[in-house]
This record gives C-alpha cells, structure tokens and sequence, in this order.
C-alpha cells in the first residue's frame, strides 16, 4: 500500500461546449483514459472535465488535467478533446443537373 502503481482511468465529459452550442463546432472526445501513478489507496475512479467553456478551436491536454493525487503517465502533449469547425466536403465534377420528374410506375407516356 506505499508502492505506487500504474493503471488506467477513464475520462469523462460534462456539459455542452459554447463552441457546439452557439458556434457550430463539433466536440471531438478522442482519448477516454489516461494512464496514471499513485498510491493504491489513492486511485481515482475517473478523470471529469468540464467543457462548457470550450470555444471552436480549443483544445484540452492531457498536460491540461488537474492532478489530485497522482502522476500522469500519458503524452503531456496528447490531445484528450477539443472542439472543431465542421469539414464541408465538395465534390468536384459534380453537374448540377435541372429538375427531373420521378417516374411514375404503371404511368403511360403521352406520345
């Protein structure tokens, strides 16, 4: 129970981001756990982050968490969310084509 050991919690989200909200952004959660050390009896049962006031374009660390009572392990520099503008994909070669009728089954065509 004085040795540190190593392990793996889970990282949570609360709240809406404003840059989702208000901005169009999309809330991307790319890692759910970080590795960490620390006392057995100190070991947390998850990381919580508050994004509410994540605006498009921001972006959480894992340097960025708070550390209560244990080391992180993880890449300081890895990304754990962040909030992103929507990608717009177009098409290239596309024809816009004018408007076309269904057809209709069981319709006789007029001559």
């Amino acid at each position: 129970l004085k040795e540190k050991i190593n392990t793996t919690i889970a990282v949570h989200l609360t709240g809406i981001p404003t840059g989702v909200k208000n901005e169009g952004g999309i809330l991307e959660h790319i890692m759910h756990t970080v590795e960490i050390s620390c006392l057995p009896a100190q070991i947390p049962d998850s990381i919580t982050i508050d994004v509410t006031g994540l605006h498009t374009g921001d972006v959480v660390h894992v340097r960025d968490l708070a550390r209560e009572s244990f080391e992180l392990l993880s890449d300081p520099d890895a990304v754990v969310v962040q909030v992103v503008a929507p990608r717009v994909r177009v098409e290239e070669g596309v024809e816009e084509v004018g408007s076309v009728e269904p057809e209709v089954i069981g319709r006789k065509e007029e001559v």
